[in-house]
């Protein structure tokens, strides 16, 4: 069983990964001159959208989590998952941080 483990591992980042895509498109949305826009998550099926924008969309907080994330993939290759998946956990608490805090 511990050959399959790094491969589960992979496989609950990659979902989380891409459900978090979504949520994340909802709560960082507009800028200083462009609305906020809604995310349609049951399209076709449900055209009503949601959105709640707690970080405007190009927030330079946002971009220094992702090359952070990069750098220490770059430094840690052997770490990857665990990385990957605290990026992610990084990205949310500062999401909700800057909504809420800020």
């Amino acid at each position: 069983m511990g050959g399959r483990r790094p491969y589960v591992l992979w496989m609950l980042v990659a979902i989380i990964a891409s459900f978090s895509h979504l949520p994340a498109d909802m709560f960082v949305s507009g800028t200083a001159s462009l609305p906020d826009w809604e995310v349609s998550l049951f399209w076709p099926w449900r055209r009503r959208g949601w959105v709640f924008p707690l970080v405007p969309w190009g927030d330079p907080g946002m971009t220094l989590a992702f090359v952070d994330g990069l750098f220490a993939l770059v430094r840690w290759r052997h770490q990857a998952q665990h990385v990957s998946l605290l990026t992610l956990l990084a990205l949310a608490a500062y999401m909700l941080t800057r909504g809420f805090l800020v």
